[in-house]
């Protein structure tokens, strides 16, 4: 079965159309867009990424659009948008304008897809694969089964997102952290509730700068959800830049794509046991990149409070 595919637009018409372009190679399926409203101080942002979504609706490559009359931004935008998605079909792939799909991409996931289920709680889909094929326990095989969850290209299904947005509510207080502890262990668990809390206090700060993507992971933690990751990275992911959201810095050395040299039939793990070892890198990663963003905060603080001295000093 080909599974219909929403893409998430705002103001980046380039990266749109590459992304569309890539989903349009692997073959002819709907393809939805939901493209977020302009910022108050920036209202015509959005008008050449308009175009070229009525370019491809007026060429039928595009199925269906829909248009926010404000900005949402990265939360409450992305999950309009979804939930739209989801009440037109029951099933899905969704990615965001800054991921370009590799061939075979939409292949692999909509045999992965099938797995989806509510018995085995498998929620969602994962496409971008960025851990080494030696640290894969079994990477010959299409997909592994993990605890973690992935915003750059996923799938899932009506039921499982509506059930989503219901546990996003929560709180982050004593019971959440015990059921991250409890989904996660003790040490991951306090980091993704870090991440959570500090989200959920952003959110009542400035909304439009909250993210998405920690809420989903919520979800899984709070359901107790697995997911599925595809052991063939099927993303190149660009969404570096000054059109970034977040990720404005390009990086000296890009992430290396972990492959194959050839490319196995399609098949699935006899069993719905997790890959620990998968999972620990990942982890292990992303503890990584957390605390270099705290480095880089305290640098950054540092800096400016020498300045600040210094500038006291130069006024004497």
């Amino acid at each position: 079965m080909k599974h219909p595919v929403l893409i998430l637009a705002f103001n980046r018409a380039a990266k749109f159309e590459a992304t569309l372009i890539s989903v349009l190679s692997e073959g002819k399926r709907k393809i939805y867009v939901s493209q977020d409203g302009p910022r108050k101080l920036f209202p015509e942002e959005t008008l050449a990424t308009s175009r070229v979504i009525q370019k491809y609706l007026n060429s039928e490559d595009i199925y269906l659009a829909n248009y926010l009359p404000s900005n949402l931004g990265t939360l409450h935008g992305v999950q309009a948008g979804i939930s739209w998605f989801f009440s037109h079909e029951e099933k899905g792939i969704i990615l965001e304008d800054d991921l370009i799909l590799m061939q075979g991409a939409l292949y692999e996931a909509d045999y992965a897809m099938s797995f989806l289920d509510t018995s085995t709680r498998a929620a969602s889909v994962n496409l971008r694969n960025i851990v080494p094929i030696d640290r894969i326990l079994e990477p010959r095989l299409t997909f592994r089964y993990s605890r973690l969850s992935t915003s750059h290209g996923w799938g899932s299904t009506r039921s499982f997102w509506e059930e989503s947005i219901k546990e996003i509510r929560n709180k982050p207080g004593v019971g959440v952290l015990v059921s991250f502890c409890r989904f996660y262990g003790l040490v991951p668990g306090l980091f993704w509730f870090s991440n959570y809390s500090l989200d959920y206090k952003l959110e009542k700060k400035t909304p439009q700068k909250a993210n998405w993507d920690i809420r989903w992971s919520v979800s899984h933690a709070l359901n107790g959800w697995m997911s599925i990751y595809l052991n063939r990275n099927r993303i190149l992911y660009d969404g570096f830049g000054d059109d970034a959201t977040l990720t404005k810095a390009i990086p000296k050395k890009l992430e290396k794509i972990y492959d194959l040299i050839d490319t196995p039939p399609l098949s699935h793990p006899t069993n719905t046991d997790i890959d620990s070892r998968a999972d620990a890198f990942l982890t292990g990663r992303g503890y990584g990149f957390t605390l270099m963003k705290g480095l880089r905060r305290l640098l950054s603080v540092r800096t400016r409070f020498e300045k600040l001295i210094k500038l006291f000093k130069n006024t004497d």
